[in-house]
């Protein structure tokens, strides 16, 4: 099994779902045992986060809603909207 660090803010060695590094976790992950491998937050599905930003919530309440920091609901809005775009 793999699993694919998306877009990582330090570089990060993965073994068995575990990041070893002193440096900050990345934001999204793609593993085929979590959400059926596609893109998540910390869990929480990266179309969802975008979905609720579309539907005219602000960062904020988005971050409240999901249980995540503003960075993370930004990033995964941007990762969202570049998979739009590269469609």
């Amino acid at each position: 099994m793999s699993i694919l660090v998306i877009e990582s803010i330090a570089p990060v060695a993965c073994i068995a779902g575990k990041a070893r590094t002193s440096q900050p976790r990345p934001f999204g992950w793609i593993n085929p045992l979590v959400r059926f491998g596609m893109p998540a937050v910390r869990g929480i599905s990266i179309e969802a986060i975008a979905g609720e930003l579309d539907g005219g919530a602000y960062l904020e309440q988005a971050a409240d809603d999901f249980g995540l920091d503003l960075d993370a609901v930004r990033w995964a809005h941007s990762y969202e909207l570049s998979q739009r775009a590269a469609a």
